[in-house]
């Protein structure tokens, strides 16, 4: 806060449907929430529902913890705006109607444009954010306004052994790969690895010295 940053405290997981779908649950969960931020000072909250994911039931609850935030806001003296936002896979769609209601809740969307590939739990190494698939999906998203749209892009990828690209195994790729960093593949390209590109996913990649 004192360099000028916001701190937004975010509820990820699973098991939101049985939190929500009650009404009375939902009312108890969000008054937690309120409580803890104004507690401890955050600046808002953000919403990572991703499994089993209900799209009306979702916008209902982004809308319950807006009207949450806006009593918070009335009652503090500092006039501070307290934000919302939710992350959502880029596959999801919308229709105008329930695109409308979450916009009026949340000051943005994360747009989840990661893990989009075979990772570590598919069975055929593909690319992790590939620039075509990415493009296609994100017209699902031309009902909401542009500026309430983020999109999140993996500041890691994955790295395998012994497999070319698009190699189909038995099993799953965890046998052959694991999740990589960024700041892991620096000191790759030292070592001579070299940037290969696919012009259909518009996605670079990279092969060791021995490819």
């Amino acid at each position: 806060h004192e360099n000028g940053t916001k701190v937004l405290l975010s509820f990820a997981g699973e098991g939101f449907n049985e939190k929500v779908s009650s009404i009375e649950q939902q009312k108890k969960f969000i008054q937690m929430m309120i409580k803890f931020i104004d507690k401890y000072n955050y600046d808002g909250i953000e919403i990572d529902w991703e499994k089993q994911l209900s799209l009306p039931l979702h916008t209902d609850f982004l809308s319950n913890i807006r009207l949450g935030l806006d009593s918070l806001e009335k009652k503090r003296k500092d006039n501070r705006h307290l934000y919302l936002t939710t992350a959502l896979h880029s596959w999801q769609t919308y229709d105008k109607e329930l695109a409308d209601k979450l916009s009026s809740s949340v000051d943005w969307i994360n747009i989840m444009t990661y893990d989009m590939g075979g990772g570590i739990w598919g069975n055929i190494p593909k690319h992790n954010t590939p620039l075509d698939k990415i493009e296609k999906e994100l017209k699902n998203w031309e009902v909401f306004e542009r500026e309430k749209l983020c999109i999140g892009l993996a500041n890691y990828g994955f790295i395998y052994k012994g497999l070319a690209p698009k190699t189909k195994i038995e099993g799953n790729l965890k046998e052959y790969g694991k999740y990589f960093s960024y700041n892991n593949m620096l000191p790759l390209l030292q070592k001579g690895w070299t940037e290969e590109y696919d012009n259909d996913a518009k996605v670079s990649y990279y092969f060791s010295p021995d490819k």
